[in-house]
């Protein structure tokens, strides 16, 4: 993932692109989303690590998000920034017409990688499905987020380094070919 980061980083920058990154782990990022957020977030008294991490999204037109899967689904602090950051308000509404995405406009890609498990190991039981749907639908889409590349590089710890390095040659391709 680290690699997956540092290409897709490079290769932005190489395009002339202003990046910012948020290293989740590295922010020690607050990821339990309490009565005490709802509250605040409900009255407008945003809290400063949330309205930090929006002011982030807001500036950026691209969101580019680097993972591994874990259990199927994103880790843990991934969604917990998710579920804190992109707020009501924020990164969506509802109204008595259904959901609406004030995030549209914004474009994302996601990077994720597998431990052991190759591709065909998630075709048989939805888990490739599985893995894609709760971010990109459920989360990006939901909020008008338009996900352009949803990519998931599968047994990254067991294939041999040449397939790794292909990854990374597929990340550089992967944002070359963006049209931002």
């Amino acid at each position: 993932n680290h690699a997956i980061y540092q290409t897709a980083k490079a290769a932005l920058e190489d395009a002339g692109h202003d990046v910012r990154v948020r290293d989740l782990y590295s922010l020690n990022f607050k990821v339990t989303l309490d009565d005490e957020d709802l509250t605040r977030l409900e009255s407008g008294n945003i809290p400063d690590d949330i309205r930090t991490e929006q002011e982030h999204i807001a500036w950026a037109d691209l969101l580019v998000f680097v993972h591994p899967v874990w259990w199927q689904d994103r880790p843990a602090l991934l969604k917990g920034w998710l579920d804190r950051v992109f707020s009501d308000g924020f990164a969506y509404e509802i109204d008595e017409s259904g959901p609406k995405g004030p995030l549209g406009g914004k474009n994302a890609v996601v990077f994720q990688t597998t431990g052991g498990l190759l591709e065909q190991d998630y075709a048989t039981d939805g888990a490739k499905d599985a893995i894609v749907r709760s971010m990109r639908d459920g989360t990006l889409n939901f909020c008008a987020v338009e996900v352009l590349t949803y990519k998931t590089f599968y047994a990254v710890l067991t294939v041999p380094q040449e397939a790794r390095e292909a990854m990374l040659e597929e990340v550089t391709n992967v944002i070359a070919g963006l049209q931002l």
